[in-house]
């Protein structure tokens, strides 16, 4: 910073221009931004008697001032205006009615709480009102004395004021202030007892019936309490690779990225109410039966039903018809909104307002959030526009399943777990190892699946089609190669292919209601003007999201099945029989394809389905991700030629290029892959996540450490929060867990008994009054869970789910693996014996019984289960005394990979590999001949084969 030469006016030297550079932090940048869109009305007023019936009234008195002859996108924005007036008129919004202490509450503050806050936050106004005047008098005073105008000869503090009544109001504030915050503080103490005391008594009532969605729904107020918030600092970069400037640029950034994905065309909201006027005469009816539409409109009962269950801390966006009000209100908007529900049925076109939402932007905890490319979109829709489709949504369920097929388990379908693709994943390398023959898995990734997503391959719509045909061409197609797949995409008609179910009952005219509201989507973003007409994505948080990504990846998956067979690649295993074929598992984006084959072609045949997979993906306009942990490949090489194989695969650096002229599409090989939030490993062990889970489990019960310490708190309400924790994250899939290892075994038993003497108060090895006190006794004076009988119940609870849902493609292989000894099939039998010895348990003796029980049967078989699980008996300790109950230890004993027979020491279990099947350690083609000395810790053996035992 520099000074510029002085100007003189006179003989004063007055003024002094100056000049200087600064940097200024791109986070500091505030231009033409405003923070997030709140409610222009009190919501916490919501449920007041006097307030909800002047809400009533002045709803209904606006409504009947206004036109009811409009078409259902106008009558919707006059319906929404209506409610805002009216809200702001029942429940006006006072400068300090939101308080962010009790962001966490879904009931009302008591009147005394909230009229204390009002006080405090007008002392603490009149506080910087005054202080603003001692501000603003020193200013004067200062400006004053240099202008020598004299009349003030001296400086005091007393003058800052004013007079002395602004001094003694100034004090009488700040008293005032410190007492209402000593108040206030006491008054939220109690707010906060009084409420988590209601919402633990809910939990009690949740644990007793042991339902995980109840327990996770009554936990989240304890865990959201205490959890630490946390802002993002760093913006993202925009296309220069220069940081943004300023909030308004970074969305710029965001809506260039996010209009790319969905072929999106920015452009003011009025163009697309007038496209979307201009479409309404073609979106109505079809050449259709008209006899079952009666049948296919909701409900007015099924509206008000969904109105009344919406939950009112939901976010809301564009719409300001919020989701308490509905669910305060339902009979009410019911009255409204359904002749709008009505009318756009019979037009079939959905409002514009139901058709988008407010894009919001989410960082995938992955990578760094400086890229655009490391966020996922998400969007906000309107609240009354998600619940009017959910009626129409379970209408679809039947006709969508029936296209989507037994492979994939997301939106339900299926069984809908990610614990079933986990399940199938294991239960693929087990009969590989059952028929001793080498297998492999490809898992497949798709980049931004949502987004992207080609519309065009279930609905009869040309939006998009411009994008689609010249990603194809930039993918290397040739001409008659994109004619091809353009006829096989638009001829591809599920009206044709499905006929008996389209004509069988109403799904004829849902569908047809799901496919216009994918019409003219649109979404828009805060600190930007307009919208983004899109033509291509699913709109992920909308109602009808998943099960159009399950419809259109239908057709993909099915294609990449046939190139497979083509191929002559596969997998087969025999159940009851027969030749069953092996087909994909898919939840959502996540595709896992096993391969079975001899040793030496397993590699080549995972590398020709990941080049019929790139192939097939593109020419449905998606993008595969090979990236580490995306798409890779798991193999298990055994049978002959296991040897050579590895050593070929190792000599390449676990990478293979897929093509030569794209170097940079590589497939890598990998032994352990973290799968739906699950590590899973080629071997027996689940050692990697067993430390996973112990580690999240101690880590997550600090959270709960103010809980645990308050000796306010009864210790059964501590331990129905351990419970939840321990049997909602901390032992996430472990239902797909082979027998554990006793290091594994006591290694998880440490990290619950951890929590449990967290919550119970109890120490290591003494009681309150000093007396030993084990992990036996913890269990079994509160009546507490063991850890085999946690492991013992969800995986039980897993088999009896995937009977009774009837999972087809995991059912062929357990009935393969019915008689195996090894892997989650031998666990499974050891927990049914378990089960066995409850009186009121089935007298099945088998798997295969189990499987072909029906299905209503297991409803009392799982009763039956979860209170044997409970009682003392089936939580002794015995196998803590003799682990020989637990299993192998993998981690102390080395198995055989071709004969499975285990041996105590590596050198051993060498020399038996050598002996039965030729087998050498692969170390030795890295220690030559002459070398004696390890390189490692510098010892000198005088023998290379001292050396080799020593590695």
């Amino acid at each position: 910073m520099y000074v510029e030469n002085k100007l003189y006016f006179g003989n004063g030297c007055d003024h002094y221009p100056i000049a200087g550079k600064c940097c200024v932090s791109p986070s500091m940048g505030k231009s033409l931004s405003y923070k997030r869109k709140v409610n222009v009305f009190n919501t916490n007023l919501v449920g007041t008697q006097i307030n909800d019936s002047k809400f009533i009234q002045s709803f209904r008195e606006y409504l009947h001032l206004c036109p009811h002859n409009l078409e259902p996108s106008s009558q919707y924005h006059v319906i929404q205006e209506c409610a805002v007036r009216a809200a702001v008129s029942a429940y006006p919004k006072t400068k300090h009615s939101a308080n962010s202490r009790f962001a966490y509450r879904d009931t009302p503050l008591h009147s005394s709480t909230t009229k204390c806050i009002s006080s405090k936050a007008h002392a603490f106004n009149n506080v910087k009102k005054f202080f603003r005047h001692f501000q603003i008098a020193n200013l004067y005073a200062v400006l004053g004395i240099w202008a020598h105008t004299g009349k003030i000869n001296k400086y005091s503090m007393v003058f800052a004021f004013g007079n002395c009544s602004n001094l003694r109001s100034y004090l009488f504030y700040v008293n005032s202030y410190h007492l209402y915050c000593k108040q206030v503080e006491s008054l939220c103490t109690l707010e906060d007892l009084v409420y988590f005391t209601n919402k633990d008594n809910a939990l009690d009532s949740a644990m007793s019936g042991l339902s995980l969605n109840a327990v996770n729904e009554a936990l989240k107020p304890f865990s959201n309490k205490y959890r630490k918030s946390s802002t993002k600092t760093l913006r993202v970069n925009n296309n220069a690779g220069c940081p943004v400037s300023s909030v308004r640029e970074e969305k710029l950034v965001f809506r260039d990225h996010f209009a790319g994905q969905q072929s999106g065309v920015s452009m003011p909201f009025s163009h697309i109410i007038s496209l979307d006027r201009s479409d309404l005469a073609n979106l109505r009816f079809p050449s259709y039966d008209f006899k079952y539409f009666i049948d296919s409109i909701p409900l007015p009962s099924c509206i008000m039903s969904q109105f009344a269950l919406t939950d009112p801390s939901k976010t809301w966006g564009e719409d300001p018809i919020v989701g308490i009000l509905l669910k305060k209100f339902p009979k009410l908007f019911t009255s409204v909104l359904y002749p709008v529900l009505l009318k756009s049925y019979f037009y079939m076109a959905p409002p514009i307002q139901w058709k988008g939402g407010m894009l919001h932007e989410l960082f995938k905890n992955k990578g760094s959030s400086a890229e655009k490319e490391c966020y996922r979109d998400i969007m906000l829709g309107s609240i009354p526009g998600k619940k009017c489709f959910k009626p129409i949504r379970s209408k679809l369920i039947p006709f969508a399943a029936s296209i989507v097929g037994l492979s994939q388990f997301g939106s339900g379908f299926n069984g809908g777990e990610t614990a079933f693709a986990h399940l199938y994943l294991r239960l693929v390398y087990d009969y590989a190892r059952k028929i001793n023959s080498s297998a492999g898995v490809l898992f497949l990734d798709v980049s931004s699946a949502f987004a992207t997503l080609l519309r065009r391959i279930i609905f009869n719509t040309s939006d998009g089609d411009e994008a689609w045909l010249k990603q194809l061409h930039n993918s290397g197609f040739s001409c008659e190669d994109v004619s091809h797949i353009w006829n096989s995409v638009t001829n591809f008609n599920f009206h044709q292919q499905n006929d008996s179910i389209l004509h069988c009952g109403s799904q004829q005219f849902s569908f047809l209601y799901m496919q216009n509201s994918y019409f003219n989507t649109w979404f828009s973003q805060e600190s930007l003007e307009g919208a983004v007409r899109t033509s291509r994505g699913c709109l992920a948080g909308m109602t009808f999201a998943d099960i159009v990504y399950s419809m259109c990846f239908a057709p993909v998956l099915k294609l990449l099945r046939a190139s497979l067979v083509q191929s002559n690649i596969g997998a087969y295993c025999y159940s009851n029989g027969s030749k069953v074929p092996l087909h994909e598992a898919a939840f959502a984006d996540d595709v896992i394809i096993p391969v079975m084959s001899k040793a030496p072609s397993l590699t080549s045949n995972l590398c020709q389905v990941a080049k019929n997979a790139i192939v097939v993906f593109n020419a449905y306009g998606l993008q595969l991700n090979f990236l580490p942990g995306k798409s890779e490949a798991l193999p298990l090489f055994l049978g002959s030629g296991a040897n050579k194989a590895k050593l070929s695969l190792q000599q390449s650096n676990f990478s293979i290029s897929l093509a030569p002229e794209h170097s940079m599409v590589c497939l890598r090989f990998v032994f352990q892959y973290k799968h739906m939030g699950s590590l899973f490993a080629v071997n027996y062990d689940a050692n990697s996540e067993v430390a996973v889970r112990s580690a999240y489990i101690i880590k997550g019960a600090k959270k709960f450490s103010a809980i645990f310490k308050n000796p306010r708190v009864p210790v059964q309400r501590k331990i129905n929060i351990a419970k939840a924790h321990i049997l909602t994250g901390g032992s996430y899939q472990c239902n797909t867990w082979p027998e554990l290892g006793v290091r594994s075994f006591l290694k998880f038993h440490h990290a619950i008994l951890a929590v449990y003497r967290m919550a119970t108060g109890t120490q290591i090895h003494k009681d309150f009054d000093g007396n030993p006190f084990s992990d036996g006794e913890v269990i079994t004076k509160y009546n507490l869970l063991s850890l085999i009988v946690i492991i013992r119940l969800a995986r039980i609870s897993l088999f009896f789910r995937v009977c009774s849902k009837n999972v087809i493609i995991v059912k062929h292989l357990l009935f393969a693996l019915a008689s195996s000894e090894n892997g989650w099939v031998k666990a499974l039998k050891n927990d049914l014996m378990w089960f066995s010895l409850s009186p009121n348990a089935p007298r099945l003796s088998g798997i295969s019984q189990y499987l072909n029980t029906p299905a209503p049967m297991f409803k009392s078989y799982k009763s039956t289960l979860n209170t044997y699980a409970k009682s003392p008996f089936a939580n002794l300790d015995a196998h803590l005394h003799h682990p020989e109950l637990v299993g192998p230890d993998p981690s102390s004993s080395y198995i055989c990979s071709n004969c499975l027979t285990s041996k105590p020491t590596k050198q051993s279990c060498n020399l038996h590999m050598f002996k039965c099947f030729g087998y050498k350690d692969p170390i030795r083609i890295y220690i030559e001949e002459h070398v004696t000395t390890c390189e490692v810790c510098l010892i000198q053996f005088w023998t290379r084969e001292r050396l080799l035992n020593h590695l």
